[in-house]
């Protein structure tokens, strides 16, 4: 003989929709997003058979968390599931309905810092073609950073790293300490080379006291990563 009673109703539900009721202090965008994580926790503990919240266990919580990331969700998306967690349970624990609050040892995945980014063909195209104006320091040396990413691939931070001691012209090579003190070598191309060699004819005229740093800013210490990322994006 089927059973064919409806599914029971999910007891969790009714206590996540008066919390997200009575959350004055989220923003309308906050409820929402916190609605939708909430809700799909409860979904899934009623999947599992938990009917009451004072069921919950940390386990729980770092296995729901676990499952979430397993299916790709990112690791921010995860992060704002944990705080609506955190901020659910901490008021149920505070309206006396569980004795400790499950999410609150719980800790997202770290979130992986975006790749670097790496010059398109056209970008590529407008610095190889810029010639700097003669015995113009800034020109030449702006020419050199350009030549000098384009062909050794450095990154930014990397390249404003550099010290004079690392430029082996003869060789055609730079000495680069990349993440964990890590030290390569890296070829440089001909353009490159004769950029390099230009602005180090005219790079004393910059130069206040002693300073090692191969490119300079205008007030003769080591150039900021800044201002070499705002140069790419003018060139």
């Amino acid at each position: 003989m089927s059973d064919d009673r409806p599914p029971a109703a999910n007891t969790l539900v009714p206590v996540v929709e008066r919390w997200l009721a009575e959350a004055g202090r989220l923003a309308a965008t906050s409820r929402r997003a916190y609605g939708v994580e909430l809700h799909t926790f409860a979904a899934w503990l009623h999947a599992r058979g938990t009917r009451h919240w004072a069921e919950v266990a940390t386990a729980e919580v770092r296995e729901f968390i676990a499952a979430r990331h397993a299916e790709g969700i990112t690791p921010r998306t995860l992060a704002r599931a944990l705080a609506a967690l955190r901020g659910f349970f901490h008021d149920l624990r505070r309206y006396g309905l569980i004795r400790s609050n499950p999410a609150a040892d719980v800790r997202p995945p770290r979130m992986r810092p975006p790749l670097p980014q790496v010059l398109d063909i056209e970008q590529v195209t407008r610095l190889v073609t810029l010639a700097p104006a003669p015995e113009d320091p800034r020109a030449l040396r702006d020419h050199a950073v350009l030549e000098l990413l384009y062909s050794s691939g450095l990154r930014v931070a990397e390249l404003a790293g550099l010290n004079t001691v690392d430029v082996l012209l003869t060789e055609g090579l730079v000495r680069v300490l990349g993440k964990g003190s890590r030290e390569r070598q890296v070829p440089v191309g001909g353009p490159a080379r004769q950029a390099l060699m230009a602005w180090l004819g005219v790079r004393s005229q910059w130069l206040r006291g002693e300073q090692p740093a191969l490119f300079l800013g205008a007030r003769g210490g080591r150039i900021d990563p800044r201002e070499v990322r705002g140069l790419v994006a003018r060139a």
